[in-house]
């Protein structure tokens, strides 16, 4: 296999990390048994989930990554792990266990998304499938910091733990799939030139978050 640009061996690493992080705060979490300790802990992990996951990672790799692979013709070329990671992916969609679990469809359009996505799902984008992890995640972040706000929480900490535990299992899923299929075909979609720029964006971002 060949060895990946620094851009997305860093992005990789980056993803490995944070999971790491994430693992390590829910297994603390769970050890706590007041209530009131329990929610100052998730508060805190709302925090890190909302600036390091999701502003600080996600919505870089869409802007610039996804963007990027997206504008070439031959993405849906995907080779065999990518067909094994859209398999599971339709097997364990994250749209319908978020719908589970908020009680309510959550199924996200190009009339509902951000403006950067748009276009990814006004083209039925395969980065579509990578976006629907982002977009799960958040909406499972938002449906915890909802509960949060419940003025005794005590009756709302299952429901925040199976909220918790999904976010971690679907983030988990979405890197698996993102490192193991989106970086190698980055690789095969992008140039040198195309892949120096996208670290330049990258690093950009970082500088001025």
């Amino acid at each position: 296999m060949t060895a990946l640009h620094p851009v997305l061996a860093r992005i990789a690493q980056r993803h490995e990390q944070s999971l790491t992080q994430l693992s390590r705060e829910l297994a603390s979490i769970h050890l706590l048994s007041e209530p009131v300790l329990i929610r100052d802990a998730f508060k805190r992990l709302m925090v890190f989930l909302r600036t390091e996951m999701e502003t600080s990672q996600d919505f870089p790799e869409e802007r610039f990554l996804f963007t990027a692979i997206a504008a070439k013709a031959n993405i849906n070329a995907g080779g065999p792990m990518c067909m094994l990671f859209f398999d599971i992916h339709l097997a364990s969609h994250p749209y319908e266990r978020v719908s589970k679990i908020i009680g309510t469809t959550f199924r996200p359009t190009a009339a509902t998304v951000d403006p950067h996505l748009r276009g990814f799902f006004e083209q039925n984008s395969p980065v579509c499938i990578p976006t629907a992890d982002h977009l799960a995640c958040r909406r499972l972040r938002e449906e915890i910091e909802t509960l949060l706000l419940e003025p005794v929480v005590g009756p709302s900490l299952k429901k925040i733990r199976e909220a918790a535990d999904a976010y971690y299992d679907i983030r988990r899923r979405g890197f698996e799939k993102v490192d193991g299929c989106l970086l190698p075909m980055t690789m095969a979609l992008l140039n040198t030139d195309e892949l120096n720029l996208l670290a330049e964006q990258l690093a950009s971002t970082k500088a001025s978050a």
